[in-house]
């Protein structure tokens, strides 16, 4: 049996078949995840070793990578043209790539401050259908290409992973509310959970990505109806195939769109119970308190210290004052939830009224078109409909997420936090506009964080990747994304399963992607992938001519 310190020498070493060090293989892209995935191989393995920790250093830590987008380069004017050459060599030479994206990533300094690495293309294969040597001998070849088009410089990772589909309402409350959190689910903000009928027994969940009015039918006259945007897959379970719904009795059936299904449902109850627990616990510690400081008052000689403890036993009065009330309303809260929601047939919001099927192939740009519509019930959301907004929650307060979309205090361009907290989408992004962001970071570079809203992980920050990435299903479906990184270890994921649908913004309200995949591992995800909202918008445009999506009110 071989004695600890080999064991402990054979992790730090190069053991065939494999390229690197088990150390470097599972440190490497530490911190681009709660669970990042593995490192397979890098091309500059030789030149830029991976450091260990020195033999007795207790205190060795293995420094957080952040993934970044890639701006202002020698590769973005390039990217469209040597893209294609690169998934070409894949297929040349047997590679089995699930995803190929250009990213830079940065580790802090000794002061903490983000020093960016070089451009890299972050590349990932099936699991199990390639071999480090592989990714190795291919590196050399991509090199070659992006260097024949005036791109030096670039390293190549490579590790395994597999992409996967992520799949009356009340008006949203001021923070104040003691219900402000717990009632977030049943609101008619972005990021609603959507829990489709025909997949009741899966209780498969996502997200509401955008509103819009129909404005007036294809023969001029005005429509009342309001729709729903979300994924194909979150809205149905057979997205092989085109679904319009032409009205009862006639053509494809009737499929209704609810708002949470089980489990959904069931958390939130839970969820409102244990704040409700909570606050009846504070409750009882706080009349105890009060108890004693009566008490304590009767023997107090001393005059600012018998005024100092009236003023404390006043406030804890209001504390507990202010408990009751709060806790009356959660409870009046359940109790509605309870009654008028417990149903599943009650919390029915619409049904799919155009869902096509997912396609890669619609048009040269070979996005993924996987969105539907839903025609939302007007007894649901039309006393409280507000239109396309998020809820940005009570995560950051309004300094620090100011600070996490621009953290170069130059790029915040007088933006106002909204007091509601309720973030107006006001326009799809352009084209250019994603090619060339407008703001940069603490170091000058360029930067673009974007947030999101999802039923699963709730309001997260990530950054864009500026150009777009180039993914392939295992069986063989190209397309090319919207790319999304986390934006720190510290943030967690930007997106989960249960998120499919949502919307992608920046923090003035432009509208970035349609989110519907990313590339999980275990518990954890560390890319995700969308479809630009504008070819998203193009795409309704073709079915609803008259579409309006800037509406307030139903």
């Amino acid at each position: 049996m071989a004695s600890p310190s080999v064991v402990m020498h054979s992790y730090y070493q190069v053991v065939a078949p494999n390229l690197i060090s088990d150390f470097e293989r599972i440190h490497f892209f530490r911190g681009v995840s709660r669970n990042p995935p593995e490192l397979v191989w890098r091309s500059d393995h030789a030149t830029n070793p991976f450091p260990v920790p020195p033999k007795g250093d207790r205190f060795f830590k293995v420094a957080h990578k952040a993934a970044n987008g890639v701006f202002e380069t020698d590769l973005n004017p390039v990217w469209d043209t040597v893209a294609p050459l690169i998934i070409a060599l894949f297929k040349e030479r047997g590679i089995k790539y699930s995803a190929l994206l250009p990213v830079r990533f940065s580790t802090p300094n000794d002061q903490g401050k983000q020093i960016l690495g070089p451009v890299g293309l972050w590349i990932s294969t099936h699991p199990g259908k390639n071999t480090p040597t592989d990714a190795r001998d291919a590196s050399t070849l991509i090199l070659q290409i992006l260097e024949t088009h005036g791109v030096k410089g670039v390293v190549t990772y490579w590790y395994e992973c597999s992409v996967a589909q992520l799949a009356s309402l009340m008006r949203p409350a001021d923070s104040t509310n003691p219900t402000f959190n717990v009632r977030r689910p049943l609101t008619t903000v972005l990021g609603m959970t959507l829990a489709p009928a025909e997949s009741q027994k899966k209780d498969a969940r996502g997200s509401l990505g955008f509103y819009f009015h129909e404005g007036s039918y294809k023969n001029g006259k005005p429509s009342p109806r309001v729709f729903g945007v979300s994924c194909d897959h979150v809205l149905r379970d057979d997205t092989s195939v085109d679904y319009e719904y032409a009205g009862e009795g006639t053509g494809a059936p009737k499929q209704d769109v609810r708002v949470c299904g089980y489990r959904s449902f069931q958390q939130l109850l839970d969820d409102t119970r244990d704040v409700l627990a909570d606050k009846v616990e504070k409750a009882v510690d706080l009349a105890t308190e009060i108890a004693d400081l009566e008490e304590e008052q009767e023997n107090i000689q001393d005059e600012d210290q018998a005024l100092e403890a009236a003023e404390a036993l006043e406030r804890k009065k209001e504390d507990l004052a202010r408990l009751k009330k709060n806790s009356a309303t959660l409870e009046k809260h359940s109790k509605d939830v309870t009654v008028n929601w417990s149903d599943i047939r009650a919390r029915s919001v619409g049904h799919v009224d155009y869902a096509p099927s997912i396609d890669v192939r619609v048009d040269d740009n070979h996005y993924t078109r996987d969105f539907g519509t839903f025609e939302l019930k007007a007894s649901k959301f039309q006393a409280n409909f507000l239109g396309n907004v998020v809820d940005l929650g009570d995560k950051y307060d309004p300094q620090k997420l100011k600070r996490k979309f621009w953290t170069n205090v130059a790029n915040r361009k007088g933006f106002k936090f909204p007091a509601n907290r309720l973030l107006k989408i006001g326009k799809a992004l352009t084209r250019q506009l994603l090619v060339n962001p407008d703001c940069v970071d603490e170091n000058g570079d360029p930067l673009y964080v974007v947030g999101k809203y999802g039923s699963k992980t709730g309001f997260t920050l990530g950054r864009y990747s500026g150009l777009e990435g180039y993914i392939c299903t295992d069986i063989g479906l190209e397309s090319k994304e919207v790319v999304v990184y986390n934006f720190d270890f510290a943030s967690g994921d930007f997106s989960y399963h249960g998120d499919s649908g949502a919307l992608i913004f920046n923090g003035e309200g432009g509208g970035l992607a349609l989110l519907h995949s990313g590339m999980p591992r275990r518990m954890h995800s560390h890319v995700t992938f969308g479809t630009p909202l504008w070819w998203v918008i193009e795409q309704l445009l073709l079915r609803y001519p008259n579409a309006i999506f800037d509406r307030t009110t139903f």
